[in-house]
């Protein structure tokens, strides 16, 4: 929890009754209201009474309470009891922000914002009010601390509705169609099958080409007898020799791969498939 030290006491007015005085003095608080309660009923506009009762009853953590009697007290054409009620206003603010701050942060920050201002109406009267400068600084740190807390806060508040907002449209979406992913995979399977069968028969068609081609080259008659050297021992012709290495190569590109190839191959596609940062 955020505490803010103060140097001096609440300011109370001396010149009121003996009694009153003494019985805040001994910290009989309540007493002490019940009294300058009293002196108000004749003498209602006094603002040094209600001066008192006010500080009687800030002792007593009745800060709204206390506050009407402050902003009463304010009424005075004395500077010093002014600068004094400002003083105590700012320091009343600071404690209510105080006791928000763990429920209502927000609040907190308006309470604190507030007494600053009445810090700083303290300063206008007197600059040389040492107390009230180093609570003034002291609050504003603290409330520009808590402040920035609060931003983040809200920011990660508003990052993490999106978030849920997009997961949610996002199920909605498959719950309105939940087929659709279905289909998707279906239809992959379908082409993919269609690729295969197109693959398997352009094989199946080479073979029964290079078949033919056999059966017409052992069922070929023998030539002049110029052309017996070149037919013997299974000698091929260069257009023969040269249509055999096309059916080879073609062939040797839809062999299946061994696990190295197909890791290899594997290594190259990711090699291609990355990005340069």
């Amino acid at each position: 929890m955020l505490h803010l030290v103060l140097l001096g006491s609440l300011l109370t007015w001396p010149e009121i009754s003996s009694k009153g005085e003494k019985l805040f003095a001994e910290g009989n608080f309540a007493e002490a209201t019940t009294f300058y309660q009293q002196k108000l009923k004749g003498n209602a506009e006094n603002p040094k009474i209600h001066y008192n009762l006010g500080t009687s009853l800030y002792k007593q953590r009745k800060w709204d309470d206390a506050g009407k009697h402050f902003q009463e007290t304010l009424k005075t054409q004395d500077v010093n009891l002014q600068e004094k009620t400002y003083y105590n206003l700012g320091d009343s603010h600071y404690k209510q922000g105080e006791e928000l701050l763990k429920q209502n942060p927000q609040e907190a920050l308006k309470k604190w914002e507030t007494g600053l201002k009445h810090f700083e109406q303290a300063l206008s009267l007197n600059p040389k009010n040492e107390e009230a400068k180093f609570n003034y600084d002291l609050l504003k740190k603290l409330f520009e601390e808590l402040k920035k807390q609060q931003e983040q806060q809200q920011q990660q508040q508003e990052s993490n509705q999106k978030e849920g907002q997009k997961n949610k449209d996002k199920q909605d979406q498959q719950k309105q169609d939940p087929k659709q992913g279905d289909q998707k995979e279906t239809n992959s399977r379908k082409e993919q099958q269609k690729q295969e069968d197109k693959t398997d028969s352009k094989e199946g068609q080479e073979k029964e080409d290079n078949k033919g081609e056999t059966q017409q080259q052992d069922e070929q008659p023998a030539d002049k007898d110029s052309d017996k050297e070149e037919q013997r021992a299974g000698a091929m012709t260069k257009e023969e020799a040269s249509r055999m290495l096309d059916v080879m190569k073609n062939s040797e590109k839809k062999l299946p791969l061994s696990l190295e190839d197909f890791d290899n191959q594997k290594a190259n596609t990711h090699k291609k498939n990355q990005k340069n940062w």
